[in-house]
């Protein structure tokens, strides 16, 4: 693929990837949107696992989790077998991951979460993140992400509509 013309490149929050409903929800989305590159958050299942699943649908997969703490969540690349995505590195455990597909350099962002995080969460964007921008320039990084801020009181429940 000539990533000078094109990239379908999506983010989402996938709450966990180990129940079934999920899983094959991941294998339905693949098959009907066919992204190039999908950037997965609150993702709980190593490389190995994320990749078994979705190499069925022609797709590689890198995760970025604490393999020690069966309870974290973290992020993850899929990617499709034609696509170059090389350079693939974890900035901070299971928050920041990396990855470049020809000149394009890609950022995937899971934001700590929660008002009790709210002070980590100012800390990540305002220092972490901003330095990490930093280092790229002048060619920064396309970013996708959970980045858990809520604008408004409504959003910060669920509506049942993609919970």
């Amino acid at each position: 693929m000539n990533i000078s013309t094109s990239l379908k490149i999506l983010s989402s929050n996938v709450n966990t990837c180990r129940d079934a409903k999920t899983r094959a929800g991941i294998l339905d989305y693949l098959a009907r949107h066919k992204p190039d590159i999908w950037l997965l958050q609150e993702v709980n299942v190593q490389t190995e696992e994320l990749e078994a699943l979705v190499e069925t649908c022609g797709y590689n997969a890198s995760c970025n989790i604490d393999i020690d703490n069966e309870n974290s969540c973290g992020t993850a690349f899929i990617w499709k077998n034609d696509i170059k995505l090389e350079n693939i590195l974890i900035f901070e455990e299971c928050r920041i991951q990396y990855a470049q597909v020809g000149r394009l350099n890609l950022l995937n962002i899971y934001a700590p979460s929660g008002q009790e995080n709210k002070a980590a969460r100012r800390e990540f964007f305002g220092q972490t993140v901003f330095q990490l921008y930093r280092s790229f320039l002048p060619n920064l990084p396309l970013c996708g992400g959970d980045f858990n801020s809520i604008l408004s009181q409504p959003n910060s429940t669920s509506t049942g509509v993609g919970a």
